[in-house]
Parts: C-alpha cells; sequence; structure tokens
C-alpha cells in the first residue's frame, strides 16, 4: 500500500504545487513542442483548469475584487489613495506563488479584457520573484505592474 499513498495539497501548498505544475506544462510546450509563449501559457491554463477545477472560481474571484476597485475608481466613488490601499491589501495577500500565476493570467488569451490594464496600473506585481518569470512574460508589462 505504501506505493500508492496520494498527496493531498491544501492551502498555500496547493498554490504552489498548482504553479510548479503550471511552469513544468509551459517549459513542455515552450521547450519540447516548441510553442511560443503566449501559446505556451494559453494551453498551461487551460490544461490548468482542467486538471484543478477550483482555479478558475478562484481566478474570477480574484479579478472580480480587482475590478471592482478599478470600477469604483474610474467612477471617482473612490479617490486614488483609497483604490491603492485596497489594491495593496489584495496584492499584499496574495502569496508569492499567487502573484506569479496572476503575472502569467494575465497574459492568458481567456482572461478577462482589462485585466492586464489593471494589473499594469496599480502595481500588482510588485511582489513577484522576477528571477523566477522568463524576461519575456515580465516585459510584457508595464513597469507600473512592479511599483
Amino acid at each position: 500500500m505504501e506505493g500508492n499513498i496520494t498527496r493531498i495539497w491544501t492551502g498555500r501548498g496547493a498554490i504552489n504545487q498548482v504553479l510548479i505544475d503550471f511552469n513544468n506544462d509551459i517549459d513542455v510546450n515552450v521547450r519540447n513542442l516548441k510553442k511560443g509563449l503566449p501559446e505556451a501559457i494559453d494551453i498551461a491554463f487551460d490544461s490548468m483548469f482542467r486538471k484543478h477545477d477550483d482555479m478558475q472560481p478562484y481566478f474570477n474571484n480574484l479579478y472580480s475584487v480587482l475590478d471592482f476597485v478599478d470600477a469604483y475608481f474610474s467612477a471617482e466613488i473612490i479617490d486614488e489613495v483609497e483604490a491603492n490601499k485596497f489594491m495593496s491589501i489584495v496584492s499584499g495577500q496574495l502569496a508569492r506563488s499567487e502573484s506569479e500565476l496572476l503575472c502569467y493570467y494575465g497574459l492568458y488569451s481567456k482572461a478577462p479584457h482589462n485585466l492586464k490594464e489593471i494589473i499594469d496600473n496599480n502595481g500588482l506585481l510588485k511582489n513577484i520573484d522576477g528571477k523566477r518569470i522568463p524576461s519575456d512574460v515580465l516585459n510584457s508589462y508595464d513597469p507600473r505592474a512592479f511599483m
């Protein structure tokens, strides 16, 4: 029975494992299958959402919060200081692996249309480790995304 042990990941450990699987999918598609990075990102997200059915609602929820704050700022319901505070709270709650997945999700072709713009405008990638993400991905963002 020892050889049949299934490990169940929970909490941040689960997100870390999802990121490991995601990065493996990117590597396989870019290095072995010679896919371009945008296509590899799409394939990796499509695969992740099939394997981990709870990740799509997670990303939908995260986007809803970011879009809510952005929409309230755009509608001048909240000012820039308040919007920055809300975005700092959200980004401060994200684990490193969540921030890295958000970085890739902003480039996913099926992500909400304004997600990348929200990331760019609100410094939502300031907590990522740039050494762990390909420079092509990082260069796809405005420098403000890292401030």
